[in-house]
């Protein structure tokens, strides 16, 4: 239950900056204000070894998403699906040029997955556009902006609201002493190991476990220092 170790996390997000460098360089000539932000469990520090794989977001810098009643001064006039698409099939052409050895996946809903290689652990790419919420646009903080990830297979976008699911994690996660990522952390391992014992897989993810754990009644979560 107690957290992967520092220097193994650090490996893991070396790997997620490094697949970052690749796409911000060889992508800026076509996309010069396009931003990367990460989301998963080793952004809220729920990853466990062996299984867990690192999530960067890459956020096209043509158009933004605004919730209602926010109208934009000039409207986008463009297709944003269609733009994520050509900004998705851009990553994996640009990954497959940068690591030749890698495995990339590119059959995914929302993601590309890159791994092997020289990578130490595999990677999530998704292609994302910011979504400014009325939150965000009035000001209360960087983590109620939500963003929108592309579903290839149906050609649509999903909200998303990683960076609020994390906060809500962490402050859930303080006031109890740090139970609950203790108990995802377990969870997430038993899930591994049954998986692996029993060659099938359960269909729960891991923010389904996360999910779980955060509405558990507190009496499941106190934790004995004695």
């Amino acid at each position: 239950m107690r957290a992967v170790d520092p220097q193994y996390t650090k490996r893991m997000v070396e790997q997620a900056d490094r697949i970052e460098n690749q796409l911000d360089t060889r992508l800026k000539p076509l996309n010069p204000y396009m931003d990367f932000r990460r989301q998963g469990s080793v952004s809220n520090l729920t990853h466990i070894r062996y299984y867990s794989d690192v999530d960067v977001l890459v956020i096209i810098d043509k158009f933004v998403t605004l919730e209602p009643p926010q109208r934009p001064d000039v409207p986008y006039m463009g297709v944003p699906t269609d733009d994520l698409l050509e900004l998705r099939k851009l990553c994996a052409r640009e990954l497959a040029k940068a690591y030749p050895q890698a495995r990339i996946n590119d059959e995914g809903t929302t993601c590309i997955v890159i791994e092997g290689g020289s990578l130490k652990c595999p990677v999530d790419v998704v292609p994302s556009n910011w979504y400014d919420t009325n939150a965000y646009a009035n000001g209360q903080g960087p983590h109620t902006r939500g963003i929108m990830v592309l579903n290839k297979k149906e050609m649509t976008r999903t909200k998303n609201y990683p960076f609020l699911f994390n906060f809500r994690l962490d402050t859930h996660d303080r006031a109890r002493m740090g139970a609950p990522r203790m108990l995802i952390r377990l969870l997430k391992s038993v899930k591994a190991d049954l998986e692996e014992e029993s060659g099938s897989e359960l269909k729960l993810s891991s923010f389904d476990i996360c999910s779980l754990v955060y509405r558990m009644p507190d009496i499941y979560l106190q934790v004995n220092l004695h």
